[in-house]
């Protein structure tokens, strides 16, 4: 995974986990919606994403989840004043029930007057999850 630039002032779900640490139901593909993780087994799970935006003194950062591209985020980070000598982190997550079929996506904003990096940060950033478990 390498750096990804982020537009100013556009919600766009992140446009690609080109890596795996690991996918025990097929739910994501590096090739085909990279950006989506897709249940395969119907029951309740854990989802949540991890991003670490490059340092900038203006504007806020923001992550959601949202499941199956409809109505409310199911999970929300938002950071107003970001600093400018550290990026900023946002973790996230959230219990969604999901049946065969259902997905869900990760959306990133940012309002820094121009484009901003998601860092690629080793085992930290950018993720984005799916655990069953029930």
């Amino acid at each position: 995974t390498t750096n990804t630039s982020i537009n100013d002032a556009t919600t766009t779900i992140f446009p690609a986990f080109d890596t795996e640490l690991w996918d025990t139901d097929t739910m994501h593909s590096t090739t085909v919606n990279p950006g989506v993780l897709t249940c395969k087994t119907e029951g309740t799970y854990l989802v949540g994403a991890n991003v670490y935006f490059d340092a900038s003194a203006t504007g806020y950062r923001f992550a959601g989840i949202q499941q199956n591209s409809l109505g409310a985020f199911v999970a929300v980070e938002y950071v107003a004043n970001a600093g400018a000598a550290v990026g900023t982190a946002l973790n996230l997550s959230a219990v969604v029930q999901m049946a065969v079929g259902d997905f869900v996506d990760l959306r990133v904003r940012q309002t820094s007057g121009g484009p901003l990096n998601v860092l690629a940060q080793l085992d930290y950033s950018p993720q984005f999850w799916a655990q069953k478990f029930s």
